[in-house]
């Protein structure tokens, strides 16, 4: 699995305990790609302080199938089609040119692969600590990407409506979106 975006990790450290101990899911491996290399080397720190119990024992393990990387989601290092799934969790309307991100999903993901995104309806502002506004990201719709993954060759799967009682995170709506 490649997760983009992943920061400081938590919950690609989870998963990798969890597939840890599924016998369908031992050799499972999950390369966590974000762009802040401070964000990677957060995760490397909680990766080396992780210990979980290993069931039916009293030894305590680290994960060793998570692996943090620095690098940037609109050019991948992975080879054409040499990824089994993509995870892009809450991280796309971090990045300039959207579009090249989701080209590169494409191009890595195995034909039957899967790609997760958890998405913003709204883009996001960087500003300095007197408030100037440094720049303005993934100004885009949601509308917009399903046309990009389907003109990709992606079939929507599955797209469900999030919010809650304050109109969800940042008191907007989000959507989640399984693409294959």
């Amino acid at each position: 699995m490649l997760s983009l975006g992943s920061g400081p990790g938590l919950y690609e450290t989870f998963l990798g305990m969890l597939f840890e101990h599924i016998e369908a899911t031992k050799k499972f491996r999950i390369v966590c790609v974000d762009f802040a290399a401070k964000m990677t080397r957060k995760h490397a720190e909680i990766l080396k302080t992780v210990r979980y119990p290993v069931p039916g024992t009293q030894t305590m393990r680290g994960v060793k199938n998570v692996e943090p990387v620095t690098g940037d989601m609109t050019a991948l290092t992975f080879p054409d089609q040499s990824v089994d799934h993509v995870l892009c969790n809450n991280s796309l309307q971090w990045v300039p040119d959207w579009k090249k991100a989701v080209a590169e999903m494409a191009r890595v993901l195995k034909p039957d692969g899967y790609l997760y995104l958890f998405v913003h309806r709204h883009g996001m502002t960087v500003a300095d600590e007197k408030d100037k506004v440094r720049i303005e990201l993934g100004a885009s719709s949601v509308e917009d990407i399903l046309d990009e993954i389907e003109k990709l060759g992606f079939e929507v799967g599955n797209m469900r409506q999030m919010g809650s009682q304050n109109g969800g995170q940042f008191g907007m709506r989000l959507d989640r979106v399984f693409v294959h």
